[in-house]
């Protein structure tokens, strides 16, 4: 499923590469996760990553892809913490941004979302505002 293969483990499998080098700085390394309060809208089906014996709905899917990422930012900073590393994690909910994940809704839809939705969401700068902050800044933990 391209959602779970491209926002969970192209993600996942960056930061296990980039993980052993990172360690190796000398300064304070952190992954920051991009979140959604779409997960709110997810489930964790590891038995049908494919929605194979289930209808497939994109934005499920994506909901899915950002709760599986919610998940694994969890269990890394639990991995850190018990192991001593310096690496710190966060995750990052950017706001409502205006993207084209909802390209798959019927046509009309998707035109009408292009032409309002700019009144109401974040530009692309302004929703890279949160990840660079969660990246660059010196407090130790951000937020709650």
């Amino acid at each position: 499923e391209m959602h779970f293969g491209v926002n969970h483990l192209a993600h996942f499998l960056l930061a296990a590469l980039l993980l052993p080098k990172m360690e190796k700085t000398g300064e304070e390394p952190r992954i920051v996760t991009v979140g959604s309060l779409a997960y709110l809208y997810g489930s964790a089906n590891l038995s049908d990553l494919g929605y194979t014996t289930r209808p497939y709905l994109a934005f499920h899917a994506y909901a899915s892809s950002k709760l599986y990422n919610l998940l694994f930012t969890r269990h890394l900073a639990k991995l850190l913490r018990h192991s001593s590393s310096r690496t710190r994690i966060d995750a990052v909910h950017p706001g409502m941004v205006m993207t084209d994940i909802p390209r798959h809704l019927p046509p009309l839809i998707f035109r009408l979302y292009q032409a309002l939705m700019p009144l109401l969401l974040l530009d692309a700068r302004a929703g890279a505002a949160t990840t660079v902050y969660a990246a660059c800044a010196s407090e130790r933990r951000v937020a709650g």
